[in-house]
């Protein structure tokens, strides 16, 4: 599908959820692990049904505090023509980057910093698992904000 535009940057996607509620999907994995001592067929059909991107990763606590989902995500979109844009999907770029990190910001907080996103550029993340980190956001009012973690 190129209507998002084309294939920019494949590779891990790791969200930093602080608060004090455990996030959807902690803990999943031992659900299936009981289940699958049960019975394998039934943990297979119902890991058909159910998101599995973060119950395979569970989500887990970070030393900082922050609850982290830990995923494989994709960015799509078009790179501006704009002799400022950085080079961050230049195949340099690409071989340095570890990691896309993402912490859930209070949107108010990250528009009143940011402003309107007039000089933002916005791309389209998809990522492995869309129904917990989607609840996540939704329930919250929050937003993503992502940075590229590169080797040192």
């Amino acid at each position: 599908d190129g209507t998002l535009g084309q294939t920019l940057w494949t590779g891990e996607l790791q969200v930093c959820v602080a608060q004090n509620e455990p996030v959807h999907g902690l803990e999943k994995h031992k659900e299936y692990n009981k289940l699958l001592q049960i019975s394998v067929k039934e943990a297979c059909t119902r890991a058909g049904t159910d998101e599995i991107g973060s119950i395979k990763n569970s989500p887990f606590r970070a030393p900082t505090g922050h609850q982290v989902y830990s995923n494989y995500a994709l960015v799509s979109g078009t790179i501006p023509k704009n002799k400022d844009f950085p080079d961050l999907f230049t195949n340099r770029c690409k071989e340095d980057t570890i990691s896309l990190m993402a912490l859930n910001i209070e949107r108010k907080l990250v528009e009143n910093i940011i402003g309107t996103f007039k000089k933002c550029y916005y791309f389209y993340v998809h990522i492995q698992d869309s129904q917990y980190l989607h609840i996540e956001l939704e329930d919250s009012k929050k937003t993503l904000l992502a940075f590229f973690i590169e080797k040192k």
